[in-house]
């Protein structure tokens, strides 16, 4: 955090500048905080992996008023940011103008792999890209065959072995579409772009696995006098993944100039609260009072006004004296219980 007054953001009238870091959904508030005083201030955040908003408040200028997760930016700004691994990716910068009046459009591009069987030759015609385009576009509501572009294909190398009349083609293609427009999705949020691939993916996967797919690509092939496939032709979605997402209408994002956050440097250290150590006084406070019933009732329980002592006539008395007078001379229990006069070391401690 920056300011170039250099008396921080915090006012007594509640009128300065904050920061708050919420969920991608701006509905749950997870942190918020000030530059108290000064010209720069930082804090340190443990996020795990999701996407997130954060908002910085304040009157817009063209100052840097923050710096975040390897973005710079002014006041009166959202960053929307996603975590990964560990690593913090942003995603785009919204000044509050844009927010309140204005429009993002979040163009995305996802990469997908298609395996189709049936192929006469090892080599797939630049025909087949276009019809593949067009089948695919035919599949999903939103997509459209000039969005949809083949990079390349090649043999399927999952092929356990092959046979020179029918060969198996993975066809690697891109599509482009504005979440908003298409799906109604807020792309600004990194999850909700993945569980629209997600999503995606088991649509299409199901129709390739009814043959839905396979059937529209055999007709679009004959139709345009391409290649016939053979009649044991299958197609498989290999993968469907988020390649890109350009904001349209977001802040241009500059890039951080500030080294990464050495976190060798800071010392650890353990902080016990005010509750905790009542917790633990009244636990050991229970053990004592417990500890001292049992001791009481146990001695209670031993003393001599409990026993009632023998008449010398009685004919346990003569067994009792006995088993006291006992007198062992078995060799195991000499040994364990004789003493060494001269102990040959010792033990110190």
């Amino acid at each position: 955090m920056f300011d170039e007054e250099g008396d921080g953001w915090w006012m007594t009238d509640y009128s300065g500048e904050s920061w708050y870091l919420a969920d991608d959904r701006r509905e749950k508030l997870f942190h918020t905080g000030t530059l108290c005083d000064g010209s720069v201030g930082s804090c340190n955040l443990c996020l795990g992996d999701g996407s997130y908003t954060m908002r910085f408040t304040g009157e817009a200028s063209n100052f840097t008023a923050w710096d975040f997760c390897g973005v710079t930016g002014h006041r009166a700004q959202e960053l929307t940011f996603h975590v990964l691994k560990g690593a913090c990716y942003a995603d785009a910068v919204v000044s509050l103008q844009t927010e309140c009046t204005g429009t993002v459009r979040s163009d995305v591009v996802l990469t997908g792999v298609v395996a189709v069987s049936g192929f006469p030759s090892e080599v797939a015609s630049e025909g087949s890209y276009s019809v593949l385009s067009k089948s695919l576009a035919s599949m999903v509501k939103g997509w459209s065959a000039d969005k949809i572009k083949v990079v390349s294909s090649s043999l399927d190398s999952r092929s356990a072995g092959r046979r020179l009349s029918d060969f198996t083609q993975d066809f690697t293609f891109e599509v482009e579409f504005i979440a908003e427009e298409a799906f109604g999705v807020d792309g600004r949020s990194y999850s909700n772009v993945e569980a629209l691939a997600s999503d995606l993916f088991n649509s299409l996967s199901s129709k390739m696995s009814s043959g839905q797919f396979e059937s529209t690509l055999q007709l679009e092939l004959a139709l345009n006098n391409v290649v016939a496939l053979s009649a044991s032709s299958t197609a498989e979605l290999v993968s469907l993944e988020v390649g890109r997402v350009v904001f349209v209408g977001a802040e241009t994002a500059t890039v951080s100039s500030l080294p990464p956050v050495d976190y060798s440097s800071y010392e650890e250290s353990v902080n016990v609260s005010r509750y905790n150590v009542e917790s633990i006084a009244v636990f050991f406070g229970v053990a004592v009072v417990g500890f001292v019933a049992f001791v009481g009732i146990v001695r209670k329980g031993m003393t001599t006004d409990s026993y009632q002592t023998l008449a010398d006539d009685s004919e346990r008395a003569a067994d009792v004296r006995e088993m006291e007078m006992e007198t062992s001379t078995s060799p195991m229990v000499q040994s364990a219980f004789s003493l060494d006069s001269a102990p040959a070391s010792s033990l110190k401690l």
